[in-house]
């Protein structure tokens, strides 16, 4: 006898049995439901007559004490990898495009020549930091604002989203929190080593927003399949 396949009111019904377990993500649903659709089939398939919701609850129990929990952790290791990839090649990609490389040539002259000029004529109106630095540190902070506003939703977590807004944080902090507390003098060693590496960030900064906003787009468009099939379900 062949295993039974279920139907869309079943999946529909198993869905519904996901999100009372508080999952509330399309990606995540759809990964816990092609695990889950499975061992309730062959409950279905080792116990005939048995009801959908008896098949759902031997199923999940079947899962063990952690529940759906394993799917969600292999799941976002899974999210994590991948999209790390994803970023890297779209890095590549965009290090090869003249107009991001010649946006960021931009922003590194602008950041050099802002700096040198705030050291020179002691433009530090905050706590004695240059102005340059306070400069990037806000534009940093609106970009991110941006981002938030127009890919999040309420206090709704999205892992794919706030993973791909990770990339690369931990080169892009050092620049915006040590930088700005360094006081150094104008005409200096340092403060030229200190502009040069200013001005490195802000360059980067600019390849690395145009980076996310691609990156965003693939991870948009993978939610937006698995929310229309969930859809074609009825969920």
């Amino acid at each position: 006898m062949d295993k039974p396949k279920l139907s869309k009111d079943q999946l529909l019904q198993l869905v519904n049995f996901i999100k009372r377990r508080g999952f509330r993500q399309p990606l995540l649903i759809a990964e816990i439901l092609d695990h889950f659709a499975c061992k309730v089939e062959e409950k279905m398939f080792s116990f005939p007559g048995i009801s959908l919701e008896k098949a759902m609850t031997d199923a999940h129990a079947d899962f063990g004490f952690s529940g759906f929990a394993p799917i969600v952790n292999a799941y976002q290791g899974g999210i994590k990898k991948k999209y790390s990839t994803v970023y890297k090649a779209e890095l590549r990609k965009t290090l090869l495009m003249p107009i991001p490389v010649l946006l960021s040539v931009v922003a590194f002259f602008a950041f050099y020549i802002s700096f040198i000029w705030a050291g020179k004529n002691n433009y530090n109106h905050l706590s004695g930091i240059n102005d340059a630095c306070l400069g990037l540190y806000l534009a940093y902070i609106l970009c991110s604002v941006y981002f938030a506003i127009k890919y999040f939703s309420g206090f709704e977590t999205d892992y794919i989203k706030s993973t791909i807004l990770g990339q690369d944080v931990f080169f892009v902090f050092p620049i915006l929190v040590l930088l700005p507390l360094q006081h150094i003098n104008y005409c200096t060693l340092p403060f030229g080593i200190m502009s040069f590496v200013g001005s490195l960030g802000a360059a980067y900064l600019v390849i690395r927003h145009y980076t996310l906003y691609k990156v965003l787009a693939i991870g948009i468009d993978e939610n937006t399949i698995v929310e229309n099939y969930l859809k074609g379900i009825g969920a």
